[in-house]
């Protein structure tokens, strides 16, 4: 029941659904989520702090850039069953 209530947590918020859409074809570093999502990198990081915490992505470091990826397969089956995509 748990794992249930983070992935809702996760889904039901509109900013972290628009990036974990955007994370489904893959890992992006963070300043181009947050223009994709068009809001700024501080509220973006929030986000991506939030999703992490709840166990559905994680990030790789490259330098000095965090790339974060959807860490959660039960995430990319929910999309699936939805036929959701980047969008």
């Amino acid at each position: 029941m748990e794992e249930i209530l983070k992935v809702s947590k996760g889904l039901s918020d509109k900013t972290r659904l628009k990036i974990l859409l955007y994370l489904i074809d893959g890992e992006k570093c963070v300043c181009d989520i947050s223009r994709h999502i068009s809001r700024s990198q501080p509220t973006t990081s929030l986000q991506l702090i939030k999703l992490e915490s709840l166990g559905l992505v994680s990030f790789n470091i490259y330098g000095r850039s965090r790339c974060y990826y959807i860490k959660s397969e039960k995430v990319k089956r929910i999309f699936e069953i939805f036929e959701l995509k980047n969008q």
